[in-house]
């Protein structure tokens, strides 16, 4: 695994290091030992580690179902196993109402996250979806688009 340091400050103004660190999700047993060290002393994960290139996805399904759930599955095993209070999972808007596999792998992650949040009271996994396309399926501006005066306010979260 690969280590890259960044300085910021945070809302009170105190500067803090936060540490990335890049490499495999995919199970294997020489990286286990690797993951679980990488999660020790952590105060959040933010995983965002996929294959994204969607027609590469279809044809190569057993890779992605490796690297985006059941990497994902490891990384949320390993934060809850470690007591990390925060992980937040990076998800896609082709994960609503999925017509790929990348889709399907993706909306099934979610679906994990939800679950595994429950599954320890010191550890919170919250899913996050980016888009790349404006109005795409389950995009917030589809929201706002319908929303008329009157209506109740949208909440955001």
């Amino acid at each position: 695994m690969r280590r890259l340091s960044y300085w910021f400050k945070d809302r009170a103004g105190v500067v803090r290091r936060a540490k990335a660190r890049t490499g495999s999700v995919t199970f294997r047993p020489e990286l286990a030992a690797k993951v679980r060290m990488a999660m020790r002393g952590v105060d959040a994960v933010i995983h965002a580690a996929a294959l994204k290139i969607v027609p590469n996805g279809s044809y190569n399904v057993d890779e992605l179902i490796k690297t985006n759930l059941e990497g994902t599955r490891i990384i949320f095993e390993e934060a809850i196993h470690a007591k990390v209070p925060k992980v937040l999972f990076t998800s896609t808007d082709k994960g609503c109402l999925p017509t790929t596999s990348y889709g399907a792998a993706k909306m099934l992650a979610e679906h994990l996250a939800c679950i595994m949040t429950d599954w320890s009271p010191d550890t919170a996994i919250a899913c996050t979806r980016w888009g790349n396309v404006l109005d795409s399926r389950g995009a917030f501006t589809l929201a706002i688009q319908a929303w008329k005066p009157g209506d109740p306010p949208l909440s955001v979260t």
